[in-house]
């Protein structure tokens, strides 16, 4: 089950060493209800946990950890009004001891990337089993570091997307729109043969083997919307 598979409760969690845990004041920041009831299910298993405050979209959230300046807020950063990123910039202005834990759905490879260059004390994406989110949840509110083996996966791709040439990445888009590569080929006035190179080379670059896997990327990156023409 996921993180998000809530069914009313979670198990008690009684993980060893989780009492000598420092007490903690948290604020959770979502813009489901239902996250923030399991997450608050999950945190009210842990000793010393004092939950503070809740935030339905980004302008609560930056407010209620201002009065509150929480130990420790867990925050999705696709949030209404303000941005994530903003938020936690923000918080940082305002609440600068409270620590930012990004517990989100989001899975670009970029944004992914960005929020791991912050340094934050956690990266949980909401796709992760249960037991993974409460054991990331310990190691952060014991004042560790936790970040989940699939949003380091795709900050990785991100940094692959990021190794395309400008042509490279005009062809992935052509090819993800459904062209053909005599079409792509009379788009950009090359041949069919350095297009199939550049499929050969991107395909290699990003580590996937189908259209599948590349319609998946592109899909995850926000490429589908364009053209292609880019420069």
């Amino acid at each position: 089950m996921s993180a998000l598979g809530y069914t009313g409760g979670f198990p008690a969690y009684t993980a060893r060493g989780v009492s000598a845990m420092q007490a903690q004041r948290v604020v959770i920041a979502d813009d489901h209800a239902i996250v923030r009831r399991a997450l608050a299910d999950m945190l009210a298993q842990f000793p010393a946990v004092d939950l503070v405050g809740e935030a339905e979209h980004g302008i609560d959230a930056i407010a209620v950890v201002k009065v509150q300046q929480p130990d420790l807020l867990l925050l999705d950063i696709a949030m209404p009004y303000v941005g994530g990123l903003e938020i936690i910039d923000e918080i940082q202005q305002w609440s600068p001891a409270t620590r930012v834990a990004v517990f989100t759905g989001v899975r670009s490879g970029g944004v992914l990337r960005e929020l791991l260059q912050r340094e934050l004390p956690g990266l949980l994406l909401k796709s992760i089993p249960a037991e993974e989110l409460r054991a990331g949840l310990e190691r952060i509110l014991r004042g560790e570091t936790y970040v989940c083996e699939e949003a380091l996966q795709l900050a990785s791709d991100a940094d692959s997307l990021a190794a395309l040439t400008a042509r490279e990445r005009q062809v992935m888009q052509q090819v993800v729109a459904g062209a053909s590569n005599q079409e792509i080929a009379e788009r950009f006035n090359i041949s069919a043969k350095t297009v199939d190179n550049h499929r050969t080379n991107l395909m290699r670059k990003l580590d996937v083997h189908s259209l599948g896997g590349l319609l998946q990327v592109a899909l995850r990156e926000g490429m589908l919307a364009g053209d292609g023409q880019e420069a």
